[in-house]
């Protein structure tokens, strides 16, 4: 909406000099003051995104490590454990589950190293 008018300036500017408008110096200036005002307004628009979307992506990086570090608090808890199975089918049942513990660990570890290398 504001493009729009900022382009009928210019072209008010360019019909005036077109007719010899008598003071098109003045004119001129006022044009080229409002381009050049527009032109660092669009200027900090793009500054204000680019510091917004870093913001987002830092937001996304906290977010993640905050995930990552409940998680591994939730299974410092379970390896703390003391129960060790009373009989066989209890033991086999607990080294499953541990088994299903470290391919977890595993996956974590590489959103780890991938949120260690976006920070």
């Amino acid at each position: 909406a504001y493009e729009e008018r900022v382009s009928a300036v210019e072209a008010v500017a360019t019909e005036l000099e077109q007719e010899n408008y008598h003071d098109i110096d003045r004119i001129n200036a006022r044009k080229d003051n409002v381009l050049r005002l527009w032109n660092y307004l669009l200027e900090l628009l793009r500054a204000r995104r680019m510091r917004l979307e870093l913001t987002h992506n830092l937001h996304k990086i906290f977010q993640e490590m905050l995930y990552i570090l409940g998680w591994m608090e939730e299974i410092k808890a379970r390896l703390m454990s003391e129960d060790y199975g009373k009989h066989l089918m209890g033991v086999e049942d607990l080294l499953q589950k541990h088994s299903l513990l470290e391919a977890d660990v595993h996956v974590v570890g590489e959103r780890v190293k991938t949120v260690n290398t976006q920070a």
